[in-house]
């Protein structure tokens, strides 16, 4: 089943809002929800004889369930399908703001070791006088 023509702009419209990170999906058992306007919208991913497909159902606030439809792999949208179940379940799963607080802490961690590794390690002379000129004359070995 193709994407039915009156959830076509909520879809997108929800596509392009996930993208842009500007929901706030969560997880649950069947895949991910997102509470708006008193409604569930529940994205989630099944396999039917083998063939992989998502589906979207809308839901009262009480979780009673009012309309669902889904997307077969092999139509249309389904591979657009698929780009929005991803966002919206990394979202659900806070994965971009987890990798953000991740790279920032290497990032933390990366100068704090340049700052450590630049003040406790003497500057290198290369000038061969200077080489010279710190080194003994003679090693006495006891």
């Amino acid at each position: 089943m193709a994407i039915p023509d009156s959830y076509r702009e909520i879809i997108e419209t929800l596509a392009t809002a996930t993208q842009k990170r500007q929901l706030r999906w969560k997880s649950n058992v069947l895949g991910v929800e997102l509470m708006v306007a008193e409604s569930r919208l529940t994205l989630w991913k099944g396999h039917l004889r083998g063939r992989p497909y998502i589906t979207f159902s809308l839901s009262a606030h009480d979780g009673t369930a009012l309309d669902a439809w889904c997307v077969e792999e092999g139509e249309a949208e389904y591979a657009d399908m698929q780009a929005f179940f991803s966002a919206a379940g990394r979202q659900a799963l806070n994965i971009p703001q987890r990798l953000a607080t991740i790279c920032e802490e290497i990032k933390r961690i990366a100068e704090a070791a340049d700052e450590y590794s630049a003040a406790s390690v003497p500057p290198r002379h290369t000038g061969a006088s200077d080489c010279d000129a710190s080194l003994p004359s003679t090693v006495t070995m006891r």
